[in-house]
């Protein structure tokens, strides 16, 4: 008999027991799903195709009950969304929008823009814009709303302006002479007393102005190279800001002291939010990574990647539960204690999808955007029963 012949055989017992296992596990799997869940499983993958009418994001803010997201777009396009399934409830459109502040109440919202330095304030139900007013041509870098909602702060260039929030009547400017050019970013206390700013490489000084007399009584110095994106804990005790070019540095505002530097993104941090305990730092850096940090250890807590690019903006919802983060032309949510992706928004395209390719948006995105890949650089339009199947059924977020 031959070798060979023998060889196989000798497989054969093999073969069959291999065959036997596999029967085995099939018969287990068919026992626990059943034949829907099998094929759903095996379904391909929906995913977002890019919109040629790139709309960058520049700024976010969530509402104070926490039930919408509101970007700011480089095209001017101003967008509300359900936080429970993406779906867009209303877009209003000014110059541009890189700089957003909601009232206290929820009721208007005030959107500063970097073409022509205008300022317009809305009323978030109507979608109405009640007013504009300032006109600087050095563009609007930030804006804030005072606690009480009668007065609209803004950032233009050298100046820091007060307006009269039911009629924009210019109401007064910080004065600090030619130092003022190098204030580069400003935060108001949760009391609505005090204003803090921060300045820039040649004079990185903190400063503390009173915002009813608008006249400086402190100055922090020897907090250099440079201070930037500033953000203040509920309690109004701490201030955080944006050092350097890859550092968080934190400052006890009684003492003016330094409590702790954090360290750990390996590029430029663009974005910083405080959690409404005030326990928690939540950071983005250039390179597309979201960090949460531990404010009193300084420790790391976890590191979110799902950015591609810059992160530009970042907020928390109300109960700290969530992080909404912004970068070029995506919106992420984010569950803050698992690090989880919940589930994106592409702003052009008005579609929000999760990590599994189940989406919501209309009927009209999906035969323009959305589509399947049955292999490498072949893409096709979704199948009705494709999109009855991936189609959300309730919300990415469930309260």
């Amino acid at each position: 008999m031959s070798s060979d012949l023998i060889t196989t055989n000798q497989n054969n017992p093999l073969a069959l027991s291999k065959a036997k296992n596999l029967l085995d596990t099939t018969k287990k799997i068919l026992s626990q799903k059943n034949i829907k869940d099998l094929v759903e499983n095996f379904k391909y993958r929906p995913f977002v195709i890019e919109n040629k009418n790139y709309d960058q994001v520049y700024s976010i803010a969530i509402s104070p009950d926490g039930k919408k997201i509101v970007s700011g777009s480089q095209n001017g396009s101003i967008k509300f969304w359900d936080i429970l399934n993406g779906k867009c409830l209303l877009t209003l459109n000014a110059d541009t929008a890189g700089s957003l502040a909601i009232s206290s109440d929820g009721n208007i919202l005030v959107s500063g823009g970097s073409l022509n330095g205008m300022i317009y304030v809305w009323d978030t139900q109507s979608g109405q814009c009640l007013h504009r007013c300032g006109g600087n041509m050095d563009g609007i870098t930030g804006v804030g709303i005072t606690p009480d909602g009668n007065t609209i702060i803004s950032k233009s260039g050298p100046t820091v302006d007060f307006w009269d929030m039911q009629n924009g009547k210019h109401l007064n400017s910080l004065s600090d002479g030619w130092m003022l050019e190098n204030i580069s970013s400003f935060i108001l206390t949760p009391d609505g007393k005090t204003i803090i700013s921060g300045g820039g490489a040649d004079h990185p000084k903190i400063k503390f102005w009173d915002i009813n007399s608008v006249e400086c009584f402190r100055i922090l110095e020897g907090h250099g190279p440079d201070i930037y994106k500033l953000a203040i804990t509920p309690d109004g005790n701490t201030l955080i800001y944006k050092n350097n070019i890859k550092t968080i540095k934190i400052l006890e505002i009684q003492t003016g002291e330094y409590r702790k530097t954090f360290e750990g993104h390996s590029d430029f941090v663009g974005a910083i939010a405080i959690s409404p305990d005030g326990k928690r730092i939540v950071s983005g850096s250039v390179e597309g990574s979201i960090k949460i940090w531990d404010i009193r250890s300084g420790e790391c807590l976890k590191t979110f990647k799902g950015h591609s690019d810059y992160v530009h903006s970042i907020a928390i919802s109300p109960d700290g539960k969530r992080i909404v983060s912004s970068n070029d032309n995506s919106i992420k949510i984010w569950d803050i204690h698992s690090g989880s992706l919940l589930y994106s928004i592409n702003n052009s395209n008005e579609v929000a999808m999760d990590e599994k390719g189940y989406f919501n948006t209309s009927d009209e995105a999906i035969d323009q955007y959305i589509r399947v890949s049955e292999a490498p650089q072949i893409q096709r339009k979704l199948t009705k029963e494709e999109i009855d199947h991936f189609r959300k059924k309730g919300n990415f977020i469930e309260i």
